[in-house]
């Protein structure tokens, strides 16, 4: 499923249907040159994988390190769509609002990476 912000109202329903919750990280690949983020999950308790692919990656960082555990599950991935947490990354960091996307994703770590793209590629892969 491929979603950029011509398409954010499939991309929210996409994300709320995804089984991330519990989901560990099993690799993170930043191809700088490309401009892609790669994460890898996997849901051990659905039996799935789950593969994103941010394309035209213009912000990858760590908001907050994580204070309670070393563990890297996921709570959420969530797209921000509030204009207000956005105004000050796309003032900050020159970049395009009108085709931009936000996400944060949370580990019960209670470290969160903030990823700042113009789309994402999300696959759900049934493991046996």
């Amino acid at each position: 499923m491929h979603f950029n912000v011509k398409n954010v109202l499939q991309l929210d329903e996409a994300l709320h249907e995804l089984p991330i919750h519990d989901s560990g990280i099993t690799s993170i690949e930043n191809e700088v040159g490309n401009k892609e983020l790669l994460i890898h999950l996997s849901n051990l308790y659905e039996n799935k994988k789950i593969e994103l692919l941010f394309g035209c990656v213009d912000i990858f960082k760590t908001a907050i390190s994580g204070d309670y555990d070393q563990g890297d599950d996921v709570i959420t991935l969530y797209h921000e769509r509030s204009k207000e947490a956005f105004k000050k990354i796309v003032k900050d960091n020159n970049i395009s609002y009108d085709k931009s996307l936000y996400f944060v994703l949370q580990l019960f770590s209670g470290k969160e990476y903030h990823i700042v793209c113009e789309s994402i590629d999300v696959q759900v892969i049934q493991l046996n």
